[in-house]
């Protein structure tokens, strides 16, 4: 009985320590028609800062083939989802600048699964998939333009240990913005008409250029299969600091040829996949109005509730998304529609460290982030103390995709700078939420003093609002490189959104390619009421750097046409001409000049022959040269014995046996001609014809003597005037 007792005891310990040490699943369930995923984000790493982001569209493809079927492909748009992206607060200076980034996978959340068909009727049911991170994404984030090449090719090839092979870079470096992160550990966990059927891996590197997969599967129908996309580089502008909080999407294309998952019974499948996601900002929250009442018949307006949310004893702050914040020790009510679920989080201010609970009727009175659902008038209250010695701790539970957006401050400087010149850096704020009152920014930062130098500290613009600038002052009185800034502000409304909190001026002073961060010194930065100082807004502080940039230098060329072993000339179009027999070079003429040139026959030559030298157009006589690299180039002509010149744009040869039929056509004509008018064939006389038929209608032997001889003078023609000479004689 004894050795019973300690055995059961014995297997209950065991029970136990295991399930101290397994994980425990986050559980989905649904409230109203909205899926829930309830996780705890991880605090970010040292040096990090966490910035919010939305997916607010995409979509996911799935071609797949179970069992060496034929192959079906689906595409499906994604649900809504948010995220927590760990930002290096540093940019990391190498010869392609850029900041660390991670997606904390505790922090993607989607709000449902992706609902596809049956493929056709490959599937025993309709599938529904629900996307996750297995684990964190990390990657770099490029922040200096033109210098990394980020486009993903992958092929997956069955057999092969691993499956897929990775090529980074299609050989053309990709803006600034542009993402890249190893091997993505997306997954899909499905149900196949209603139950649980398995996971889908979805592993595959992510980008925001372009992505591409090719399947090698011998033998199997989805062989050869191909799928690729797009991604969209994240903005410079618009966020918290650049390419940070903007809008871009992300690509990743794979595929997995050896799964199993649960039909009927355990079936193999393959598939390939490509999942595209468009990441932002949080979207702003509108409170729904009231509905105006419509003509008749008029339908009952939805009803309003106030929500009191009640911090006058709280040392807790309290933001109400879409609405706004209240601090400790204050308070505020708005009017919300009958049926709308508001996202409350509180956080602690200067004097809190420990969370209690809410009080009011919230979702989770435990979790400092919870919802609240308003079908009644509410009143919360978010508790907090203080307890001596404890450090407070990140206790915030996120519910649903809403997380509320952190205060971000941000130095904004341009990439690069001209040297010797002068430049503005920006300090920007957003996701700012102020109600009406005082408050006060103060923060100290520093710069390499050997780079730059800083003239002046201005006012910044939130909205209308102008954010002067009470004071500004170098740390050590007079010595440049650590600068203190107080902003005193008052608003008598809400001021919210984003803006320029300040204007800082600087000279440059440093050599060429010489960097400077513009840091943030965190310890001294702080944005908090007036007068007393103690209650702070929680904020995060973006550092940026500066280059000096190198001049532009214009390359110039050497271009030589060298004719002396040929018998061409050459005109080259805006320099001159080179003669057969000689050689001529231009030189200093600017990169990338297109300049014609033209071969011509010189006495000597007859035939063309081809251009020597990169030319546009080697076998054309007149043709074009680009000045990228120095040229030199020869027009080669010849002489072929014959009629005249032959070749290129001189004398055709056809022409010569052309001219040779005309002249015996011209010839022929004039024969045929000559004998119609009887010049030609008779006996004697012109021609061999006889004197009489030459002396009709008056036109006497003395004129045929006078036409033949011209004017004899004394000689007498005919038998009369003593001539000598009779006309047998003639």
């Amino acid at each position: 009985m004894k050795k019973a007792v300690f055995i059961l005891m014995a297997l209950l310990m065991v029970v136990g320590l295991v399930a101290l040490v397994l994980p425990t699943e986050t559980q989905a369930t649904t409230d109203n028609g909205i899926y829930i995923e309830s996780v705890n984000p991880n605090a970010p790493p040292p040096g990090y800062l966490t910035v919010l982001y939305y997916l607010v569209g995409g979509d996911i493809t799935i071609r797949l083939s179970v069992n060496n079927s034929s192959v079906q492909t689906e595409t499906k748009l994604l649900p809504t989802a948010s995220m927590a992206i760990y930002v290096n607060d540093n940019i990391t200076i190498t010869d392609c600048d850029y900041r660390d980034i991670i997606i904390d996978h505790d922090t993607f959340l989607s709000v449902g699964p992706v609902h596809f068909g049956n493929f056709s009727g490959l599937l025993p049911g309709t599938m529904d998939l629900t996307l996750r991170l297995a684990a964190d994404a990390s990657g770099k984030l490029y922040v200096e333009n033109i210098c990394y090449d980020v486009d993903v090719s992958s092929t997956t090839t069955k057999g092969n240990a691993p499956e897929t092979s990775y090529v980074i870079g299609d050989g053309g470096n990709d803006s600034a913005g542009s993402a890249m992160l190893g091997t993505a550990p997306f997954e899909g966990k499905i149900s196949i008409g209603g139950s649980d059927a398995g996971i889908l891996p979805l592993y595959s590197e992510m980008t925001t250029e372009h992505s591409s997969n090719l399947v090698i599967s011998l033998g199997n129908n989805i062989n050869n299969s191909t799928l690729e996309g797009d991604g969209v580089p994240f903005p410079q502008f618009g966020g918290v600091a650049h390419y940070v909080g903007t809008q871009g999407t992300l690509v990743v294309t794979g595929a997995v040829l050896n799964q199993q998952v649960m039909l009927t019974t355990l079936t193999p499948i393959e598939y390939q996949f490509k999942i595209r996601m468009q990441i932002g900002p949080p979207p702003q929250v509108t409170p729904s109005p009231s509905p105006s009442p419509s003509a008749s018949p008029t339908p009952s307006p939805t009803p309003t509730y106030p929500l009191t949310v009640n911090q006058t004893s709280s040392c807790c702050n309290v933001n109400v998304s879409g609405y706004g914040i209240v601090n400790a020790g204050s308070s505020n009510t708005w009017n919300i529609s009958n049926g709308s679920v508001i996202n409350v989080n509180a956080s602690y201010n200067g004097s809190c460290n420990t969370w209690v609970n809410w009080v009011g009727g919230v979702a989770t009175a435990s979790a400092m982030n919870t919802t609240i659902t308003m079908n009644t008038a509410k009143s919360i209250t978010a508790n907090c103390s203080n307890v001596a010695g404890v450090t407070p701790t990140a206790t915030s539970t996120i519910i649903g995709p809403t997380p509320t957006p952190t205060l971000m401050i941000s130095m904004n400087a341009p990439q690069k700078v001209n040297h010797s010149g002068n430049f503005t850096t920006r300090v920007d704020v957003a996701n700012l939420n102020l109600t009406a009152g005082n408050y006060s920014a103060s923060y100290i930062f520093n710069y390499d003093k050997n780079v730059i130098v800083a003239t002046n500290v201005s006012a910044g613009l939130i909205g209308s609002s102008v954010i002067p600038v009470s004071n500004w002052s170098f740390v050590s009185e007079g010595v440049q490189g650590v600068i203190s800034v107080v902003q005193n502000i008052s608003t008598a409304t809400a001021l919210n959104g984003s803006g320029i909190l300040a204007n800082i001026s600087f000279d440059v002073v440093g050599g060429y390619d010489n960097t400077s961060d513009i840091k943030f010194n965190v310890s001294n930065c702080s944005v908090c009421v007036l007068p007393d100082m103690t209650s702070c807004l929680p904020a995060g502080w973006l550092n940026d750097m500066v280059r000096v940039a190198t001049p532009t230098v214009q390359n110039t060329y050497n271009l030589t046409v060298n004719q002396t072993s040929s018998c061409c000339n050459v005109s080259v179009a805006g320099y001159g001409n080179v003669t057969a027999g000689s050689s001529r070079t231009w030189s200093d003429i600017s990169s990338g000049t297109v300049i014609n040139v033209n071969a011509s026959f010189n006495g000597s030559c007859n035939t063309w022959g081809n251009w020597i030298g990169s030319v546009s157009n080697i076998s054309a006589m007149n043709t074009t040269i680009t000045m990228s690299a120095n040229r030199s180039i020869t027009a080669n002509c010849t002489y072929t014995s014959g009629p005249g010149p032959v070749g290129g744009s001189n004398t055709p040869s056809w022409l010569w046996p052309v001219v040779g039929v005309m002249l015996f056509l011209t010839l022929a004509l004039f024969g045929y001609a000559a004998n119609r008018a009887g010049w030609i064939g008779k006996p004697k006389g012109w021609f061999g014809g006889h004197m009489e038929d030459y002396t009709a209608d008056g036109f006497g032997e003395e004129d045929v003597y006078d036409k033949l001889y011209g004017d004899t003078g004394g000689i007498e023609k005919g038998t009369g005037g003593g001539s000598d000479m009779g006309n047998d004689e003639l």
